[in-house]
C-alpha cells in the first residue's frame, strides 16, 4: 500500500475517533463524514493491493 495512502488512513481513524469523543456519539454529522471519507481512502488501498483499476468496482 503507498505510504501516503497509509498515513492518511490512520490520520482518519485518529480524526473519527477524537471527533466521536468530542460529540459523545459515533452517529453525529462530523464523525459520519469523517467515517465516509475514511471509507473512500480504505476502498482505494484495497484496489491498489489487487493492482485493479477502481472504476471496474463502481457501484
Amino acid at each position: 500500500m503507498d505510504s501516503q495512502l497509509n498515513m492518511k488512513i490512520e490520520m482518519l481513524r485518529k480524526q473519527m475517533e477524537m471527533t466521536a469523543a468530542q460529540k459523545g456519539s459515533l452517529l453525529h454529522k462530523d464523525v459520519i463524514a469523517i467515517s465516509q471519507l475514511l471509507d473512500e481512502h480504505v476502498l482505494r488501498a484495497q484496489y491498489m493491493k489487487k493492482k485493479m483499476p477502481l472504476y471496474e468496482y463502481a457501484l
